[in-house]
């Protein structure tokens, strides 16, 4: 921590004794944000993220954020937001500046942005220029930012990968929260990494393993890929970076291969300068900062074309989809830095991300027939009768629906819902409970790779799409009727992805949203 962070906690300290110091021995009534519970007592301290009260019931620490505050000892209006947080690179700091723009906007403050090399601070502002807070970041490698939420250094961590379960599981070990559970885990934004290339080369679309043998040296021309007769100058992101860690594990160990010694790295923004100025470039970067770069689309390998649009990549179909991720500790934190954790992953957060070239996770609905590679998938997997006719099923099903984007997904081997998707249920109750939504029918269909037995996946897939039902109802609270949601299963029919891949079974096991 360097010495203004620490002058700077240590004074907004002062502020904070002196302010309990001034409300001591006051009377007080906490309640309950929810309003069932209110306790009324003297209060004794308030430091910024706990109140400690002496009622009847003795003398009692209570989490600041979970009650509201009447009395003439409760702290003023003052908005007091500090903060340290750790991003891990560029896109990662430029979906920080998105939130806490939009996050300042939505409660009147002023922001301003200070850089100095690797840390960049902003400054809040109230009124007439009263000092709001300050969040101080820094860029840190993922391992290094990790181990400053470790030592208790930040607050909390913004990441554009989601973290290595060896290294969740190293610092559980050691102590520490696991990080992977949904209390520490918010997936705020998604982004697709896209092959980029020059604009005007007319290169139609690339499979994965083509980009990697391109990377291996083994395809040299643009011609090999139905382009122009023209050599390919390829460059790679950074090892160390996090779509380096994308390269390798999607396209690099996947497909058993080594990259060329004499390929050319580069930072992202380095290498998508190149990619504009040289027709025979391409490089892998984020559709979010792609600037006047081309996206290649991703053909899969069992044969659909992959397109990194809001709809494919929301879904989470498109095969570089990525999760951007905010991390936090079990460490207190202040009642203003909880409410902006709360604000990431709200309606208000995801318009702000969308207008910032990321993908936000807000419901899109789109017609069956605008779903070519749907169909495609599933006209592609019907081999025997009993497919053929689970297709032919399908197919009347949606018939007259429209998908919608959200799709629920799993733990491995299991029913229990990830993290995104334990958010995405209050996201598609909210959506669902809509006017709009009252007399139509709602579609749950699970899905899973084709490993094991149909008869098992076909169950699944019914029990999957069952609990995601179960779910949507209880977050609705009784607002959407029991019969109006229907769940089915169609076990491994209409893939997504290829399920000869790690990525593409994965991507399979799902639970589509559909209504009609």
């Amino acid at each position: 921590m360097t010495k203004r962070q620490t002058g700077y906690r240590l004074s907004t300290a002062i502020a904070l004794v002196i302010a309990a110091a001034a409300a001591t021995a006051e009377t007080v009534t906490l309640t309950s944000r929810e309003g069932g519970v209110q306790i009324t007592g003297e209060l004794v301290s308030y430091d910024g993220t706990s109140y400690v009260i002496d009622s009847i019931l003795g003398r009692n620490r209570i989490d600041a954020a979970a009650v509201t505050c009447e009395g003439p000892g409760c702290p003023g209006d003052e908005i007091s937001f500090n903060a340290t947080v750790a991003v891990i690179d560029q896109p990662a700091a430029s979906l920080l500046d998105s939130l806490l723009t939009g996050f300042a906007r939505g409660r009147d403050l002023g922001l301003t942005r200070e850089n100095a090399g690797a840390s960049f601070a902003f400054d809040l502002t109230q009124g007439d220029d009263t000092e709001a807070g300050r969040i101080e970041a820094s860029v840190l490698q993922q391992q290094a930012a990790f181990e400053a939420l470790f030592a208790g250094d930040i607050d909390f961590l913004v990441s554009t990968r989601p973290i290595d379960p060896d290294l969740a599981n190293t610092f559980v070990e050691r102590g520490f929260v696991d990080l992977r559970s949904s209390e520490y885990e918010r997936v705020v934004a998604l982004d697709a990494i896209v092959p980029l290339v020059h604009p005007e080369n007319p290169v139609r679309a690339i499979t994965l393993p083509e980009f990697g043998q391109i990377a291996a040296g083994r395809i040299t021309n643009w011609n090999e890929l139905n382009g122009p007769d023209m050599p390919i100058r390829v460059i790679l992101p950074e090892a160390d970076s996090t779509i380096g860690g994308v390269f390798e594990d999607r396209i690099v160990r996947p497909n058993r291969l080594r990259v060329a010694r004499e390929v050319e790295r580069a930072n992202e923004a380095d290498a998508r300068a190149t990619v504009n100025a040289d027709r025979t470039a391409i490089t892998l970067a984020s559709a979010a900062l792609a600037a006047e770069a081309r996206p290649v689309p991703v053909q899969l390998a069992c044969g659909p074309v992959a397109l990194p649009n809001a709809f494919s990549v929301k879904s989470e179909e498109y095969p570089l989809t990525r999760r951007m991720v905010i991390y936090t500790s079990d460490r207190p934190l202040s009642p203003e830095a909880q409410e902006f954790l709360a604000y990431t992953t709200s309606a208000a957060a995801q318009a702000q991300i969308s207008d910032t070239g990321f993908v936000d996770q807000n419901v899109q609905a789109m017609p069956v027939a605008l779903q070519g590679t749907r169909l495609a998938s599933a006209i592609l997997s019907m081999e025997g009768e009993a497919v053929i006719n689970a297709t032919r099923a399908l197919v009347e099903n949606l018939a007259s629906a429209e998908r919608l984007s959200t799709t629920f997904r799993f733990t491995a081997g299991s029913e229990r819902l990830d993290n995104k998707a334990l958010r995405d249920i209050e996201r598609m109750a909210d959506y669902l409970i809509d006017d709009g939504f009252n007399k139509r029918e709602i579609l749950l269909f699970g899905f899973t790779d084709n490993v094991g037995r149909a008869d098992l996946n076909q169950r699944l897939a019914l029990e999957r799409a069952e609990s995601v039902r179960q779910a949507i109802l209880a977050s609705a609270g009784g607002q959407i009727a029991p019969d109006q949601i229907r769940a089915s299963s169609y076990g491994s029919i209409a893939p997504v992805g290829c399920n000869e891949t790690i990525e593409g079974r994965a991507s399979n096991r799902r639970v589509e949203v559909w209504v009609r």
